[in-house]
């Protein structure tokens, strides 16, 4: 059975990322980039609220009674179209269903997805808001189908399933991937065409992190080793706080090899 990222990837390109777009008044690049790191944070949020039988509860009852899927194929609905099937409004409120998931971590996450994607906080708020009544709609399909009343494990397979193919199918889909990874840290794998190189600068490289990179990827570039992602984390403490969180558009300081 197909996993939110294939079922999502389908639902979100074409004319319906143009639309998206328009609605948050981005390039569909940069929106394309925003929704890639936007979808795996709304699924961390829900696996979070499901942790807790409270948490689980209320998500059941919001699944049961306001999100059934039909919205999947009713797509049209959340931009207001007038050829489109009648919807509740609970169904299609953003605001209210990321409120639940996000709580006072709506702001951090919405200017996280900035960072990733170029966005500003008004844009970022606008395609999460646009983004949350589908990831409902694609769990209560799911729930649907599966015929199940453990929406905790489902999310935690979809969480396993987004940790899985991060640096795959998901960054493929959408040109994006959702966070920087060290899956090549073991492997040492080799650099993918076309990837930048640091710069120099006076007596110092730089480097501009670009949409894919992870440290170690950067380190394998630049030092022939991706297990030396460390020596470009220390000196660069300043702006990572976790080596496992850098965004495009950072300008790293590349040290000498040691």
């Amino acid at each position: 059975m197909n996993t939110l990222l294939d079922n999502l990837a389908d639902h979100l390109q074409g004319d319906t990322l143009t639309q998206l777009s328009r609605q948050v008044g981005a390039d569909e690049e940069a929106t394309s980039n925003a929704i890639a790191t936007a979808l795996p944070l709304l699924v961390g949020g829900l696996v979070r609220n499901a942790s807790t039988p409270a948490g689980a509860s209320s998500l059941e009852q919001a699944l049961d009674g306001d999100h059934d899927g039909s919205l999947l194929q009713n797509v049209s609905a959340l931009f207001g179209a007038g050829n489109a099937a009648p919807v509740s409004p609970r169904t299609l409120n953003g605001a209210g269903i990321l409120e639940h998931i996000l709580g006072t971590r709506r702001t951090p996450v919405e200017q996280d997805i900035g960072k990733a994607s170029g966005l500003n906080l008004q844009q970022a708020g606008k395609l999460m808001a646009l983004l949350a009544p589908l990831v409902m709609a694609y769990l209560g399909r799911r729930k649907r189908e599966e015929g199940t009343r453990n929406i905790g494990s489902l999310l935690r397979t979809e969480q396993e399933d987004i940790d899985r193919r991060a640096s795959g199918l998901f960054g493929n889909l959408f040109g994006k991937k959702p966070t920087a990874d060290f899956s090549d840290v073991r492997s040492g794998s080799s650099t993918t065409a076309g990837a930048q190189r640091p710069t120099a600068t006076g007596q110092l490289e730089t480097y501009t992190v670009v949409a894919g990179d992870s440290l170690s990827k950067i380190a394998q570039r630049r030092y022939g080793a991706a297990s030396k992602w460390r020596v470009i984390f220390e000196a660069n403490r300043d702006q990572i706080k976790d080596p496992d969180l850098i965004h495009p558009g950072q300008v790293l300081t590349i040290p000498q090899d040691r």
